[in-house]
């Protein structure tokens, strides 16, 4: 457990602390914490439901049936998969707590040491590895999935029985891929002993279509795949921490096994009220996801403006950005430091582009949890910020007590 030690966001996260107790402004972007709020229909039906004296006893470890039918039924309707709400959905708390019990169980089922990650990755899917015990590796994502399903295949050679933990539509570039893609990885999967899980949590936040492709659309007869889902981003409610693993039946029941022994499940009401959730109109999700696709292209179009070089969102709720090569850092350490000084001078947190591995160190992630306007404001003090910078009007900053 020693790798707990390390925090590479110990100093931005106290400087953020620091600021807020001394009265200064923090505009946290650093941070996929949704803004928006749910619909006014779920917290009526969570209101409703939290006032029976018996939905207040424990509940069920692996879901309630009601919740469990729920997300098959979502999954029917909305990514065209048939599930079963007994044997391929266990609810979790959230893909945090979903990723390092499923790759836990993994383990418990044979599939070696290495959890294959995309570069870049989403830093809570390397946690999750480590924590289940597993050594991460990495294969490239690239622009044209025909590149990506090389990568993978590549590292499958060297690493044959491996897991590889995927993320479409995938944080922090906003790529999607197609169900063909998926076929052709489950085909890969099959060939090298291995198993696909896949962290679905902006399934339903594709700009072109409202809907993503799942990966257990493209598997048959349990094929060795599963996919986490969660409510947090699309429904506005990442405190619920309502989430599913579904698919692989042998891996769901040893995940519900696993988790009788760990808790409770989640707080009833909030079951109920994400059944209810996941049943309601398609405007409940569609108005988010709105929201989300005009931010993302106020966002990139400030940024290219401001001499960023940016991938267009297609999905989620944060815009990956290559910095101008004039003032691109180009290791971790200058990464981090980068970002650190941009909220000690601008008031805005921003993510490190090292914090999604080494190669990424010349860009920012910016998480689109504000309003377009404050999105505006942001990008023209992160820019303003940068041409102080390159102008040597602002020095080198080391440590959290020289920022302050």
């Amino acid at each position: 457990m020693e790798w707990l030690k390390e925090d590479a966001l110990s100093e931005i996260n106290a400087l953020k602390l620091k600021r807020l107790s001394t009265g200064k402004e923090v505009i946290d972007l650093s941070m996929i914490n949704p803004d928006l709020a749910p619909a006014r229909s779920l917290l009526d039906r969570l209101a409703e439901l939290s006032i029976k004296p018996g939905n207040h006893r424990y509940a069920v470890s692996r879901g309630v049936r009601r919740l469990r039918e729920a997300f098959t039924l979502k999954y029917s309707s909305a990514f065209k998969t048939e599930l079963s709400p007994d044997r391929q959905v266990c609810v979790t708390m959230g893909t945090k707590d979903a990723l390092p019990n499923a790759l836990s169980c993994l383990r418990g089922l044979g599939y070696g040491n290495t959890v294959l990650l995309g570069s870049p990755f989403y830093p809570g899917h390397s946690s999750a590895a480590r924590l289940a015990g597993f050594t991460p590796n990495f294969f490239e994502i690239h622009e044209d999935p025909q590149g990506t399903l090389a990568s993978i295949r590549s590292a499958l050679s060297s690493h044959p029985g491996s897991v590889v933990l995927t993320n479409f539509p995938n944080n922090p570039l906003g790529t999607t891929v197609t169900k063909e893609f998926w076929s052709a990885l489950v085909e890969l999967a099959r060939s090298y002993r291995s198993f696909v899980l896949n962290d679905f949590v902006y399934g339903e936040m594709c700009f072109s279509s409202g809907k993503a492709a799942s990966l257990l659309a493209a598997a048959q007869n349990d094929d060795p795949c599963a996919e986490t889902y969660s409510l947090s981003k699309a429904y506005n409610v990442p405190g619920w921490r309502v989430g599913a693993l579904l698919g692989h039946s042998g891996l769901v029941e040893l995940l519900a096994h696993l988790k009788s022994h760990l808790d409770y499940g989640i707080f009833l009401p909030l079951q109920l009220a994400s059944a209810a959730a996941l049943a309601a109109p398609a405007e409940v999700v569609g108005a988010t996801l709105g929201a989300y696709q005009a931010r993302a292209k106020t966002a990139a179009d400030c940024l290219t403006r401001a001499g960023f070089k940016v991938r267009q969102s297609e999905a989620g709720a944060c815009v990956w950005a290559q910095l101008p090569e004039r003032v691109r850092p180009h290791d971790q350490r200058a990464s981090f430091a980068l970002a650190r000084n941009i909220l000690a001078e601008t008031g805005v947190a921003v993510s490190p582009g090292a914090l999604f591995g080494e190669p990424w160190c010349g860009y920012l992630r910016l998480a689109l949890v504000a309003p377009p306007e404050r999105l505006r404001d942001c990008i023209t003090r992160i820019q303003t910020f940068l041409e102080n910078k390159e102008e040597g009007r602002i020095g080198a900053l080391t440590s959290v007590q020289e920022a302050l």
